[in-house]
């Protein structure tokens, strides 16, 4: 696969994620408003989905940029903004 038709699928990929995001962000008003009290901190299925949301986007761009693994990439600081302690 060449740069171009990379570029299209991420194209592609960012139209359906945002459609996704557009359906999350309504459930997660929705969940808001009926229960204000309620933190991530009572949600442990929602919390580690919106981890596995960071990690995967840092994943991506140090894949790309070849600094998966290492503590310069992007993935071993948002895990560590997340409070991970092992990368």
């Amino acid at each position: 696969m060449n740069p171009q038709e990379f570029e299209i699928r991420m194209k592609n990929y960012e139209q359906e994620f945002n459609l996704l995001m557009d359906k999350i962000k309504e459930d997660v008003i929705f969940f808001n408003n009926l229960n204000p009290q309620k933190t991530t901190y009572d949600l442990n299925t929602t919390s580690n989905f919106v981890d596995n949301i960071c990690e995967s986007g840092a994943w991506i761009k140090d894949k790309i940029n070849g600094d998966l693994g290492k503590k310069s990439g992007l993935k071993y600081k948002v895990r560590k903004a997340l409070g991970f302690t092992q990368p």
